[in-house]
C-alpha cells in the first residue's frame, strides 16, 4: 500500500488529462504546499459519491480515482491555481481523516505498467462519437489523437452524469475505457434517434474548467 493525499471533486477525471483547478480551502492549500515540497508531487483525485467539495463534513467517495501530478502553481489573492496531469488509477483501501489537514488514503495501484492501446479501440471510439454527432445534427470540433484524451473528450461530449463517467474510469485499462465510451456513444445515438434529439454543436474537451 502507498499513501496518497486526496482531493475530492464533484467530477471524474481520467488518465491522460491535464486540468486546471482553483484551490481556496485552507486544507487543500496546505496540501498543495506539501506537494510542492515533495519530489513526486502526486495526489489523488476522486469523485464524490455523496456530499460536497467544501465544508467540514467528509463526503462519501468513490473507491476508484485517478492520481495526478502537480505541474504548476500560480498564486493569486485568496487562492491558488494549479495545473496537474492525471496519470494512473488507484483503488482506495482506507482513508485517514485526522493525520493531516486534508484526507490521506492508503491506495492500491491499478495501472502497474505502460498500456498498449488497441488501435481498433481508438478508431472505434472516434467513429462512434462521430456517428452520434451526426445523429443529433451536431458539428464535432477538436477530437484529440491521444487515446486517453480522446476518451475524456468523448465522455465530455456525451454530457453524461457523474455515475456514468465513473463507470468508464472503472472499466479497466485504456483500451477497455475506449470500448466503454464506444458503447455509450451507440446507446446515446439510439436514444437520440428515438427521442428525435438535435443539437447545434458538440465540442469535446479534455480539460476541467477552473471551479
Amino acid at each position: 500500500m502507498e499513501s496518497l493525499p486526496l482531493f475530492p471533486l464533484g467530477t471524474v477525471l481520467l488518465p491522460g488529462v491535464r486540468f486546471p483547478l482553483r484551490v481556496f480551502e485552507p486544507r487543500y492549500v496546505a496540501m498543495v504546499r506539501h506537494l510542492e515540497s515533495t519530489t513526486a508531487r502526486e495526489f489523488g483525485v476522486v469523485a464524490i459519491r455523496r456530499g460536497h467539495e467544501v465544508g467540514s463534513h467528509i463526503p462519501e467517495l468513490y473507491r476508484i480515482g485517478c492520481a495526478a501530478v502537480l505541474k504548476n502553481v500560480t498564486r493569486a489573492e485568496g487562492h491558488l491555481v494549479i495545473e496537474a496531469a492525471c496519470s494512473r488509477r488507484f483503488r482506495i483501501e482506507s482513508v485517514d481523516e485526522g493525520g493531516a489537514p486534508y484526507l490521506v488514503a492508503s491506495v492500491e495501484w491499478l495501472d502497474l505498467q505502460a498500456e498498449d492501446v488497441a488501435v481498433e479501440a481508438t478508431n472505434g471510439a472516434r467513429r462512434a462519437f462521430e456517428s452520434f454527432s451526426r445523429a443529433v445534427g451536431a458539428h464535432v470540433q477538436g477530437l484529440p489523437q491521444d487515446p486517453g484524451r480522446l476518451t475524456a473528450s468523448v465522455l465530455d461530449g456525451l454530457g453524461l452524469p457523474l455515475p456514468e463517467r465513473q463507470k468508464v474510469l472503472e472499466a479497466g485499462d485504456a483500451t477497455a475505457r475506449l470500448r466503454a465510451v464506444t458503447r455509450l456513444c451507440h446507446r446515446e445515438e439510439g436514444l437520440a434517434e428515438v427521442l428525435h434529439c438535435r443539437a447545434a454543436t458538440v465540442t469535446p474537451s479534455s480539460r476541467l474548467s477552473p471551479n
